[in-house]
């Protein structure tokens, strides 16, 4: 028995354009591997930031060079945990920081 299940959750596939409308696909992908998870009993261990800043808000501002960024990582980190979160309780911010 596997006991949990560490993952990322992409950024820009869940909000293509940084911020804004999510991705409905990908709102179900996700939800239905932590329901999966959740029935098999696996606790998830989700990374929000895996290296995937969307293309926009890097082409937008300089992504992590800029203060801007954290309007727009806060709101996906919300966006997260609002629509997830009754699953996920071990969450991690950031994979490999540098």
């Amino acid at each position: 028995g596997l006991r949990a299940y560490r993952f990322s959750i992409s950024w820009s596939r869940l909000l293509p354009q940084g911020r804004g409308k999510m991705n409905p696909k990908a709102y179900d992908f996700y939800n239905s591997l932590l329901v999966e998870l959740h029935d098999k009993g696996i606790t998830p261990i989700v990374t929000l930031y895996h290296w995937d800043l969307p293309q926009c808000l890097e082409d937008e501002y300089g992504g992590w060079l800029s203060p801007k960024v954290i309007p727009d990582f806060e709101a996906f980190a919300s966006t997260c945990f609002e629509c997830f979160g009754s699953y996920v309780k071990h969450w991690i911010t950031l994979n490999e920081p540098w």
